[in-house]
């Protein structure tokens, strides 16, 4: 009877420890992620910070600086693609300054840029394309200037760092997930990003603004294992407090989550900025996180791809407006 009690100890204990393991596990995996770096080998978030830098010129503030090889398309050359916001300027033509590795200046022309639909915004969205005119692993930052009058400034904070576009070697999909901010669902976050993998979706970029640290944590594990590259700290530019006669008060006052204009202004600043990123991608579609895109399932299963080059979709963007290819919103799962 003895020996018996004595297994049936052993048995209760060891059962104990093997929950108090898994509680301990459990604890690192959700509270603590650098025990997913140390012990599983995940590789740590970039942890990439948005910044939007003014032009010396006062006429623009830029996000980006993307590289991209445009071989294959009507002009024939290599350009930087530089986006942001602009102040409503009447002329197209503007100026390319370029910084060179050595520290050399260098400048050129152009006039290919890409404005919002709401043009008339006295703060809209631009994306500026400067032609190349030199080894683009020469140049190491750019900066624009729409003023004419004026001339590229030495300073080399009104410049940002080019850097290249992600890049997939077979015909991969990526998705622009845009901002998630406050409070946001991490178990809805979860689901989301694991509905995406099932999709076969290869890369995810997504922005966040005062995001709640359990959310944080979603999208740090999704980008340690490299589906997700996440651009933390958006903001945008003239929101602060400006003096006036009549005292204090914003510029453009807005926030993330208003339904307006200049609000809407500020997400096309970040679906072009995303998709400027996401240029090495076959496929590239822009949903937010209560979205989902769908194959025709009894057709090509939970294959994304198979659905796309079945049904001969190659323009980036345009896979929302297939009709072939249905749409869903995560509130809409259950019907």
């Amino acid at each position: 009877m003895l020996f018996c009690f004595s297994k049936l100890k052993l048995f209760v204990t060891k059962r104990t420890i093997l929950a108090l393991c898994f509680t301990v596990l459990l604890y690192f995996i959700t509270i603590d992620n650098n025990f997913l770096q140390r012990y599983f080998g995940f590789k740590k978030a970039a942890n990439t910070i948005f910044k939007f830098t003014p032009t010396s010129d006062g006429k623009a503030f830029l996000t980006s600086a993307i590289y991209t090889n445009l071989a294959n398309c009507e002009r024939h050359q290599y350009e930087i693609i530089v986006n942001g916001w602009e102040n409503h300027v009447k002329n197209n033509h503007f100026m390319c300054c370029f910084r060179l590795r050595n520290g050399k200046p260098l400048a050129s022309m152009s006039n290919q840029k890409l404005s919002s639909i709401l043009a008339y915004m006295p703060l809209r969205r631009i994306q500026y394309r400067c032609p190349v005119p030199v080894e683009v692993n020469l140049i190491e930052y750019v900066s624009i200037i729409n003023d004419m009058n004026t001339t590229c400034h030495e300073d080399i904070s009104y410049y940002v760092k080019v850097i290249l576009s992600l890049y997939s070697k077979d015909s991969g999909i990526a998705i622009c997930s845009l901002i998630s901010y406050r409070s946001q669902d991490a178990a809805i976050l979860v689901e989301w990003f694991e509905v995406q993998r099932l999709l076969g979706v290869n890369k995810i970029i997504t922005y966040t603004q005062e995001l709640n640290s359990d959310a944080l944590r979603v999208l740090d594990y999704y980008e340690s294992i490299g589906l997700a590259e996440v651009i933390r700290g958006f903001d945008m530019p003239e929101k602060g407090m400006w003096l006036t006669v009549d005292g204090q008060t914003d510029k453009y006052p807005r926030k993330i989550g208003d339904q307006n204009k200049r609000q809407w202004t500020d997400k096309e600043v970040v679906s072009l900025d995303c998709n400027a990123r996401l240029l090495g991608f076959r496929y590239v579609i822009i949903c937010d996180k209560d979205e989902l895109v769908v194959p025709n399932i009894s057709k090509f299963g939970f294959s994304l791809r198979k659905s796309l080059k079945v049904e001969n979709i190659g323009d980036e963007l345009g896979i929302l407006n297939n009709k072939k290819i249905k749409g869903y919103q995560i509130r809409e799962w259950a019907k």
